[in-house]
């Protein structure tokens, strides 16, 4: 499992143990009493702001944020903090439900954007064969260029994957159910149960009650570009799936998605149980995420 101890021990290696001290204001380079939270704020805040201590803490380039933000959060800050506690999260609950990222054999990203959960995973977890997917041209050339251990995938805004006998053990998927509408979503469902062997964990995160109270506070629904909260969330509470195409069409439609497919999703439990064909629900986590996402870990069966 990913844990903070492996960024505390890539400091020592890296010799940056000194650095990463003086930034936490101590005198003493020993962390081993500094907070894991506190580590790891430093470590990708040198990260970010010391080109000198970026190379040695980091085997991997960083993405042109500026040009590919808008695929994974538009600040090194975000992708660092935001990609290792998603990556921690996600290796926590494989480990939990028995399949332990290092034992695995094959692990996919699906919806992998500029890969800033892959990055920690295979630095500090390697051992399975990791895959990354996504509808972005750009984000798979960049990545294939970055990280030469991943197998990158690029296929369309449907199904099928680009793949035949591959089976995963692990797949996830962070973010991307909370933005697809019924038909596609459950096709996507039905190329992941595809593509992962009997037994294996889909691990996801979806919108559910959590963002559907949020949603009744104005700037909430604004920053989420959601322009008719009230009927999207009466479609959710009504059918337990509610959906509104809300993202701008031309970035969507130059990057290869469906505006007309792609936006804000709210999918109830209920539903999940329901409608998710070939998967068991094993644990659902209402708003872990910020108090948004919910995480939502399944067996294919």
């Amino acid at each position: 499992m990913l844990t903070v101890t492996h960024l505390r021990q890539r400091i020592l290696d890296s010799g940056a143990a000194a650095e990463v001290a003086h930034a936490l204001g101590f005198t003493q380079a020993d962390l081993s009493d500094v907070p894991d939270r506190e580590v790891l704020t430093a470590f990708a805040q040198l990260s970010c702001d010391r080109p000198d201590l970026r190379a040695r803490l980091h085997r991997h380039a960083f993405p042109d944020f500026g040009a590919l933000g808008r695929y994974t959060g538009d600040t090194p800050l975000y992708h660092l903090e935001g990609g290792f506690g998603t990556a921690h999260e996600i290796s926590r609950l494989a480990d939990k439900h028995g399949l332990a990222l290092e034992s695995a054999s094959a692990v996919l990203d699906f919806g992998c954007g500029t890969s800033r959960v892959l990055r920690f995973l295979v630095e500090f977890l390697p051992g399975p064969r990791y895959y990354g997917t996504e509808v972005f041209r750009e984000v798979i050339d960049w990545g294939r260029a970055t990280f030469p251990e991943i197998t990158y995938l690029h296929h369309g805004p449907r199904p099928p994957l680009p793949l035949d006998a591959t089976r995963f053990d692990v797949a996830y998927a962070y973010s991307i159910f909370s933005h697809l509408d019924e038909p596609v979503h459950l096709a996507w469902l039905n190329e992941l149960r595809r593509a992962m062997r009997p037994g294996g964990l889909l691990i996801v995160t979806i919108q559910s009650d959590a963002a559907r109270r949020r949603l009744r506070e104005r700037e909430f629904a604004q920053r989420l570009g959601v322009s008719r909260p009230a009927e999207l969330c009466k479609q959710f509470d009504t059918e337990g799936f509610g959906f509104e195409a809300c993202y701008d069409q031309k970035s969507l439609s130059d990057g290869g998605l469906d505006p007309q497919s792609f936006g804000i999703t709210l999918i109830a439990r209920s539903y999940i149980e329901t409608k998710w064909a070939g998967f068991e629900l094993l644990e659902h986590l209402p708003g872990a995420i910020s108090d948004f996402q919910d995480w939502v870990v399944l067996r294919a069966v």
